[in-house]
């Protein structure tokens, strides 16, 4: 803000004002809002009876966590208006269960649904197999991660799953694979690190939603949506195809670190790419998850 302030001339007066008189918070909002409806536009805007070029879709589900100091709750008396929204000094936990617990099953269903023909997120949660991967993947592997209460992360695991099978919000898979590397290092890579260290061994299944993952990179599965720098990353690792694995997790543009210093990650993931290159992705969930 100070920079704009400066760049665009402002002045001192302005500029002491926005240190001084205002407070900056971090905020964290927990809801699936798919966007405009262009599926129903017409029809909402018959009903309406004017025409709304901002409306978007939105469940019913709102959660909004404001860091920063107490005195905020009398400021913004938000949660006395009947609004789920909550004040604190530290919104971490919060921020880590809605990361790894929402937006980490999104971005670990995208491209193995896809690659199985599958367009939206209800269409996952109304696939037996797929289902099974999602729940198995919270339940088993993201949860036992986090340091919040056993209670706390199953109950809200369970308020994720039925939110997921939300009928009226048509969350498409494309729309969520947007920029799904950097997703996937924020969301779930964390947590896929922390499961190794702590025991040993590779969730199998953050381990087959990567390989996925990388493979829907290729191009040649599915419509790929990221920046050209990070298209053009893979394009020169999948020209190689011998030594992909090693060359795209040794980038640490990509994720911050070199992987091939994980032990395992490597032969892992190249032992899963080539299981999905076989055959569907439907195939490879129906072995890995329990039936």
């Amino acid at each position: 803000m100070l920079q704009y302030a400066a760049e665009w001339q402002l002045g001192d007066a302005f500029a002491k004002w926005l240190e001084e008189e205002n407070t900056f918070c971090c905020s964290l909002v927990d809801r699936i809002v798919p966007g405009y409806p262009r599926d129903k536009a017409a029809q909402l805007e018959a009903e309406l009876g004017y025409l709304d070029n901002l409306m978007v879709t939105a469940e019913p589900f709102l959660f909004w966590v404001i860091e920063g100091p107490s005195w905020l709750a009398e400021k913004l008396p938000l949660a006395e208006a009947g609004l789920n929204v909550v004040i604190t000094d530290d919104m971490t936990p919060y921020r880590e269960r809605k990361v790894h617990l929402l937006n980490g099953p999104h971005t670990a269903m995208v491209p193995l649904a896809m690659m199985a023909g599958l367009e939206t997120v209800e269409d996952v949660m109304n696939d037996e197999t797929f289902f099974r991967f999602v729940q198995e993947l919270m339940n088993d592997e993201l949860s036992p991660m986090l340091d919040l209460p056993a209670e706390e992360l199953s109950s809200y695991s369970a308020a994720v799953l039925e939110r997921f099978r939300n009928p009226f919000v048509r969350h498409e898979l494309a729309s969520i694979s947007l920029n799904s590397i950097s997703k996937f290092k924020s969301r779930l890579l964390p947590v896929l690190l922390r499961y190794r260290q702590e025991r040993g061994q590779l969730p199998e299944l953050m381990t087959l939603a990567f390989a996925a993952l990388l493979l829907s990179y290729r191009g040649d599965r599915v419509a790929r949506q990221d920046g050209a720098e990070v298209l053009e990353v893979f394009d020169l690792a999948w020209s190689h195809p011998g030594s992909f694995v090693q060359t795209i997790l040794a980038d640490e543009s990509l994720w911050g670190q070199d992987l091939t210093q994980i032990p395992g990650l490597a032969e892992g993931l190249a032992a899963k790419l080539l299981e999905l290159d076989r055959t569907d992705s439907r195939a490879v969930l129906q072995q890995a998850v329990h039936q």
